[in-house]
């Protein structure tokens, strides 16, 4: 975790990069969805998350414990961190998740093993309130 928070501003800069230039996909994930081909088209694309809310945008780098080939060329600092991280903790999933304004996630587990989810703000406005429960 400490790797993650001395070098926020770097990831954070690759996200914001990420949000430039990679496209939005039409295509909206389910909670039922199964795996996706990591090196397929959708790995390419942010796509919505699964309440189908065009708000709440997500963007993998690591999917079912593997590393996205797209998304490990595109966030090298971002795939270092997240290797430092799994040596410690294994990872099933990462990415980056885009809120637009007036956009929320609603409580939720997801299918995917895991133990623990961990948020790292990166671009979150000073003037707007974040609920976090």
């Amino acid at each position: 975790m400490e790797y993650l928070e001395q070098h926020w501003q770097d990831i954070a800069k690759e996200a914001g990069r990420i949000q430039e230039i990679v496209p939005i996909s039409t295509e909206v994930r389910t909670p039922e969805d199964g795996n996706y081909d990591l090196n397929g088209d959708i790995t390419k694309h942010w796509i919505r998350g699964w309440t189908g809310d065009p708000g709440w945008l997500n963007f993998g780098i690591i999917y079912i414990g593997q590393l996205i080939p797209y998304a490990q060329k595109e966030c090298p600092n971002t795939t270092i961190a997240l290797k430092k991280l799994s040596k410690e903790h294994p990872i099933t999933m990462a990415g980056f998740s885009w809120l637009k304004p007036k956009t929320g996630i609603p409580p939720h587990t997801d299918k995917t093993p895991g133990k623990m989810t961990y948020h790292l703000g990166l671009n979150v406005p000073i003037l707007n309130l974040v609920n976090v429960k």
